[in-house]
């Protein structure tokens, strides 16, 4: 698919002057899209923006919304830093508009004798992650690479799994190690299980968990409708921030169905470093191109973010409207 990104980059239907008459918006089932989803229920940008029809697509993967950015059947999708970065290294004309969530990942024991990340590396463990390029997979490579000098040692430990499943083969003992994000190392730890590394150790200061991301035709033949996006997701940042269990009562049922463990995912919400500023992106993708994980790096973090829509997302995260707090 990525191949093919020089005769697809003119598919996406816009928009112009006139601003886009429909746009198709893209996110996961995962705890990290709560803002987007409040943002869609309490009709903020649908109030900016009532001339345009807004499509709103639930899909399996960060690679499947990047195949659907690529052919243009989503103008906006809400994406994690691996699969984003994957496609930059192939020529992928698109950035970020903002950030909506740190990465909130931890590498999740059920063995209490295992202590360390080096005490799980001697233990010749099977570990899982969701995807081979994924912020998680890329985690292990940084963190073997700082703990045990070989960004390689733990290659052949890994194994694929998706998250449910690893859950369940932690429990089970078919797996040492899982590379959890929220809510499932919160259900691991509930079942006794420990973290010996988290995401915060390795990428100091935190690492953009996910965001909105747009090809750059899209946002400059549609710079008002990208402005009124950022603005009212970085309010919904903000209420979810300040609202957590609001927040998850009001789109609990649409994103993760009726039968929902609430307070684990309400745990996951409170946890969650809720923001606004991609951080730490052009380190990810130095050290990613460093590593051999992708092809190139990105010369500069202007290639890889819209600054101007991420400082009118800060703008709307730091001035809450008066409303939103009552």
């Amino acid at each position: 698919m990525l191949a093919s990104l020089a005769l697809l980059s003119g598919c996406a239907d816009s928009g112009g002057a006139s601003g886009p008459s429909t746009v198709k918006i893209g996110y996961q089932q995962s705890v990290l899209y709560v803002p987007l989803l409040v943002m869609k229920e309490k009709g903020w940008l649908s109030e900016q923006v009532p001339e345009v029809d807004l499509q709103w697509t639930q899909l399996a993967s960060g690679a499947a919304l990047r195949d659907a950015m690529v052919t243009g059947d989503l103008q906006i999708g809400m994406i994690g830093i691996g699969a984003f970065n994957v496609g930059l290294s192939k020529g992928l004309d698109w950035k970020y508009m903002m950030s909506n969530a740190d990465l909130d990942a931890a590498v999740m024991v059920s063995d209490p004798g295992i202590k360390t990340f080096e005490d799980l590396a001697r233990s010749k463990p099977r570990i899982s992650t969701i995807a081979p390029d994924s912020p998680q997979a890329f985690m292990l490579k940084i963190a073997a690479r700082q703990y045990l000098g070989d960004p390689n040692a733990l290659d052949e430990s890994l194994v694929t799994l998706d998250a449910p499943s690893a859950v369940q083969a932690l429990q089970a003992g078919q797996i040492d190690a899982d590379t959890a994000t929220s809510p499932s190392r919160y259900l691991e730890e509930g079942a006794g299980a420990h973290a010996v590394l988290t995401s915060n150790d390795v990428f100091a200061g935190g690492l953009l968990g996910v965001g909105p991301v747009a090809r750059e035709g899209f946002k400059e033949d549609n710079q008002a409708f990208s402005e009124a996006f950022v603005r009212q997701l970085g309010r919904a940042v903000r209420w979810v921030q300040d609202n957590p269990e609001q927040a998850l009562d009001l789109v609990s049922a649409e994103l993760f169905g009726p039968n929902s463990n609430r307070d684990l995912l309400l745990k996951s919400v409170k946890n969650i470093n809720w923001t606004v500023e991609p951080k730490n992106v052009l380190d990810y993708s130095t050290k990613s191109a460093e590593l051999g994980v992708t092809d190139r790096a990105a010369s500069s973090e202007d290639d890889m973010i819209f600054a101007d829509l991420v400082e009118i997302a800060k703008n709307s995260f730091d001035s809450p409207a008066q409303e939103d707090s009552k």
